[in-house]
């Protein structure tokens, strides 16, 4: 029996398509950690779990998942790595806010 796939293909920054649908992904999703300064150790984590991780101060981070995935999923995916960060270093002050911004329109 023949097996089909869909393939995921990143058409632009934020867009996503499987054939013939197309939905936005999350590109911009920003979380500001409490007092606690972000370890390096944190960033590393991110990026071994398939997230694409940047620095923007040192209480705040810019963190998408390498797959496309609607803005929601990406959320709870990150949520969920936060969350095994946590269990793991239970040292660590949890409060973490979320930014989610939308991607500036090139008009």
């Amino acid at each position: 029996m023949p097996s089909f796939t869909l393939p995921v293909v990143a058409m632009s920054p934020g867009v996503a398509t499987t054939g013939p649908c197309t939905y936005k992904t999350s590109r911009e999703m920003r979380l500001l950690f409490g007092e606690q300064m972000i370890s390096d150790d944190l960033i590393a984590f991110l990026r071994r779990s398939e997230c694409i991780t940047e620095r923007r101060t040192q209480r705040m981070l810019e963190v998408n998942p390498r797959q496309p995935m609607l803005p929601h999923a990406a959320r709870l995916e990150i949520e969920g790595l936060l969350r095994v960060w946590h269990k793991l270093h239970p040292e660590v002050a949890d409060h973490v806010e979320f930014f989610e911004e939308r991607p500036s329109s090139t008009a």
